[in-house]
């Protein structure tokens, strides 16, 4: 499976969105719902094949032993994993 994994930079989220979920409490509603993020906050840490056959093995592989190029941080819900289809 070829892949992808972008991760929050620090240095641009000024929301503290990495360490919070994407998921936030509508104080009109009380209901939950996603609010938008902005992806230039993103950076690519990671994009290789790699020997995952699901995303749960993705993130499995990712939590507990990362391949050698991977330059990202430990898998954060906040993260995005790409399944790039084909040689693009």
């Amino acid at each position: 499976m070829n892949i992808r994994i972008y991760q929050i930079n620090n240095a641009r989220d000024k929301e503290n969105l990495r360490e919070s979920t994407v998921k936030r409490m509508d104080q009109t509603s009380g209901r939950t719902k996603y609010v938008g993020i902005d992806a230039s906050i993103y950076d690519k840490v990671f994009s290789d094949t790699v020997s995952a056959q699901s995303l749960s093995e993705v993130y499995d592989q990712f939590r507990n032993n990362p391949p050698k190029n991977y330059i990202g941080d430990t898998l954060r819900r906040s993260d995005v994993v790409e399944v790039v289809d084909g040689d693009t």
